[in-house]
């Protein structure tokens, strides 16, 4: 929408909400939603819930500058990080209970007093479209194997 300012995750997140809320035939992406910011399961259901199934999921690593100095969120393996933040929203989508130990994300946390959860809600589909911004030549690859297409950030056609 011309004339919106740039936005945070989370306000992204409440501007889809509203866009939405307010449409009825257009698809709705996130145009990279970064995914330090984010823990992996509930924006996606929620978004494709109010979006009535219009929403596409575009999710990329970011910069080690946003990741670590924004969200506190170390910038190693972002290759890895991707796959298990897919694995963990593909698995709550699917409503399945939620148990995961891989590296990067650890749930529920071991030493604490929760279970494997299970989305209380339910979301339109069990398989949101996914986008990937990807860069370099793993990226891509990756981009290939789990998403279903790519963002093309920084493309030059030259």
């Amino acid at each position: 929408m011309p004339g919106l300012p740039r936005c945070s995750a989370r306000t992204l997140v409440s501007l889809l909400g509203w866009l939405a809320a307010q449409t009825s035939r257009i698809d709705l992406g996130s145009a990279v939603m970064q995914i330090p910011a984010r823990t992996p399961v509930m924006t996606a259901a929620t978004l494709d819930l109010l979006s009535e199934g219009r929403f596409r999921r575009e999710l990329g690593v970011s910069r080690p500058q946003v990741a670590e100095g924004w969200h506190g969120s170390r910038c190693e393996q972002p290759l890895a990080r991707t796959l298990e933040y897919v694995d963990v929203v593909r698995m709550a989508l699917q409503r399945k209970s939620v148990a995961y130990d891989k590296g990067h994300y650890r749930l529920p946390l071991p030493d604490g007093p929760g279970k494997a959860l299970q989305l209380g809600m339910r979301p339109r589909r069990k398989d949101i479209p996914l986008y990937l911004a990807a860069v370099g030549p793993a990226n891509l690859r990756l981009a290939g194997e789990i998403a279903d297409g790519r963002l093309s950030v920084f493309f030059q056609p030259e």
